[in-house]
């Protein structure tokens, strides 16, 4: 990942957004909100797919609570883009924690 990041060399945000998903697959989700924060930082603009794939993530681990604390932070920011899917997923999570 760190190579993929270095000057020189600009992937595309579909194969970052790829390695997002892949880290929340196998459980690392704070290596995929780190990995959506450097994005940020190094000028990549995540997309709806990249901070979706976290908030299933945590939701699907049980952390609803934390996945929308994190969807709160990420609508404050301009370049937060996230849709319906999202919010449902968060919804269900919720749903499911209330029993």
């Amino acid at each position: 990942m760190g190579r993929m990041l270095k000057p020189g060399f600009k992937p595309e945000v579909v194969t970052l957004t790829t390695l997002v998903n892949g880290l929340c697959i196998v459980g690392k989700l704070s290596r995929a909100v780190e990995l959506v924060d450097v994005m940020e930082e190094r000028g990549f603009q995540p997309n709806a797919i990249t901070y979706g794939a976290i908030i299933k993530g945590l939701v699907r681990t049980g952390k609803t609570s934390l996945a929308l604390g994190l969807l709160e932070k990420w609508e404050g920011r301009r370049s937060c883009r996230v849709n319906v899917v999202t919010y449902s997923t968060v919804l269900e999570g919720l749903c499911k924690e209330d029993g």
